[in-house]
């Protein structure tokens, strides 16, 4: 009776274990990824300059007669030609190796053999062991965006430097997805049609995240998977 009760505990000691760390492997998740709100981008009110009572001419109202119609000003728009390419790839190797043995120096008297060898100071091997211990791992990661998106101005600085942010939101099938662009940029870089490359964004945050889709599920471990991939599990 005593030994099944004994079992019995064990069981449920076991169970217990088991429902412990599939709780604690929930905590186990992927890096947080950037959470980018989609609420749209307002620009900072300015305050309206002071106009001038000249007859002929004003600055606050001035334009140049020989230069394209490109963002300059608070609430201006501009395009932003993505060109984004980065690739990333690491290797890390590991080896160890310890090997031990132990020897007995050999008694006289217990054979033939053993009396020769005391004599002539040999010993006799007892056990030896080796350990040895590998370790390769490598990582690989390449990613490309290309497109357009238009953002704002949303700040101009003192050197005519223009801070630019904007946002797309696009919800196909299944999926939603976000593209959301910040940066600083320089008036002599935007081009005749009023684009310019991202590479030429200074101080860039580029996010792109997609929400649902059987790429963005493809991509997360279950919770079993997490659990035997974390630091829980014991083997």
């Amino acid at each position: 009776m005593k030994k099944q009760n004994l079992k019995f505990n064990s069981r449920v000691k076991v169970a217990v274990l088991t429902l412990v760390l599939l709780q604690g492997s929930g905590c186990v998740t992927n890096p947080e990824r950037h959470r980018a709100s989609w609420e749209p981008v307002v620009p900072p009110v300015q305050q309206k300059k002071i106009l001038t009572n000249g007859s002929i001419y004003q600055a606050s109202l001035g334009d140049s007669l020989f230069t394209n119609d490109q963002a300059r000003r608070v609430g201006d728009i501009v395009t932003i030609k993505l060109q984004e390419k980065m690739s990333a790839k690491k290797n890390a190797k590991t080896n160890a190796k310890k090997e031990d043995k132990a020897t007995l120096p050999l008694i006289p008297g217990l054979s033939g053999s053993n009396i020769v060898n005391a004599f002539s100071g040999t010993t006799n091997d007892i056990g030896d062991s080796t350990k040895e211990f590998k370790g390769d791992g490598s990582a690989e990661q390449s990613n490309e965006l290309t497109g357009n998106i238009t953002v704002t101005v949303v700040e101009v600085y003192p050197n005519g430097n223009l801070r630019v942010r904007g946002e797309k939101h696009v919800t196909i099938n299944q999926g939603d997805e976000l593209i959301r662009v910040s940066g600083v940029i320089r008036v002599a870089d935007i081009s005749a049609d009023n684009t310019i490359i991202s590479t030429q964004v200074a101080d860039a945050q580029i996010v792109y995240v997609g929400n649902g889709g059987i790429v963005a599920n493809s991509n997360e471990q279950g919770l079993l998977g997490r659990f035997f991939m974390s630091a829980l599990w014991p083997f």
